[in-house]
């Protein structure tokens, strides 16, 4: 924005209030594309790049780690982990994902999240996900219940806490409730644009010297009376002060003539 505020506006001579707002909404466009561009190529270049060096995530979401044997010098197997019951690969991608779960000491799955993915990197898995559990009143109560906070056989964590889930109002939001994070990152998390657009500042700032108009209107009846009207009258006028200096002229050269 700070970019953006430092360019100027040039133009050869003061527009008019709708050309002027029209050009400003057309540069404003241009701008908010070009951000949205730039920050996503930027995005896609951060992903590329973790994908072609094959980074090891500190969380052990993308690589399993075994070792075959116990002992002080033992190898250890490092295996690419798989998502979609085996179907993806890490190894082979980084936009393998499931949906997340809750499993419990015994590794049973608990419950799984609404529209939450986990996946070989944690960026893939935000942006692979949306939030709309965290409007839903019922996702927000399974949530909590599949979680200690929620437990209410948990008696070390008192009662069971009660998280309200977030307000949506379509009518006021572009983005629609599914909405994947990487929808709307596209969109730079922007909902709506808001700009200014002042007339009198820009015309103040050019300082013109002098102004000038064309007054166009449609050519009527009464228009081409009136310039009719105006046209013979002037005629007259001119014929009025044309007409004896000509009558005098003629009638000298036919004495001359004559003579």
């Amino acid at each position: 924005m700070e970019q953006f505020n430092l360019e100027l506006f040039v133009s050869s001579k003061v527009m008019s209030p709708i050309l002027f707002e029209t050009q400003i909404h057309i540069t404003i466009q241009l701008f908010q594309k070009s951000i949205g561009i730039l920050f996503f190529s930027q995005l896609q270049m951060f992903r590329g790049i973790t994908e072609g060096n094959g980074f090891i995530s500190t969380v052990g979401i993308n690589m399993n780690f075994q070792v075959d044997q116990i002992a002080l010098n033992a190898p250890i197997l490092v295996k690419p982990k798989t998502y979609s019951d085996g179907i993806c690969s890490c190894g082979n991608s980084i936009n393998c994902v499931e949906l997340a779960s809750f499993y419990n000491i015994t590794h049973h799955k608990v419950y799984t999240v609404e529209n939450i993915y986990t996946g070989c990197y944690l960026l893939e898995s935000i942006l692979h996900s949306s939030l709309s559990c965290f409007f839903s009143n019922s996702c927000m109560i399974d949530l909590m219940q599949a979680t200690n906070l929620g437990n209410p056989n948990t008696q070390e964590l008192g009662d069971v806490i009660d998280i309200p889930p977030l307000e949506f109002d379509s009518a006021d939001s572009n983005f629609k409730i599914n909405d994947t994070i990487e929808t709307i990152a596209s969109q730079l998390f922007i909902d709506f644009w808001s700009s200014e657009i002042s007339y009198e500042r820009y015309y103040n700032a050019c300082e013109p010297t002098h102004c000038s108009y064309l007054y166009a209107r449609r050519f009527d009846v009464l228009y081409a009376l009136t310039v009719f009207l105006s046209v013979i009258n002037g005629l007259s006028v001119g014929l009025r002060s044309i007409v004896p200096t000509i009558v005098q002229l003629v009638y000298k050269l036919r004495n001359r003539l004559c003579s």
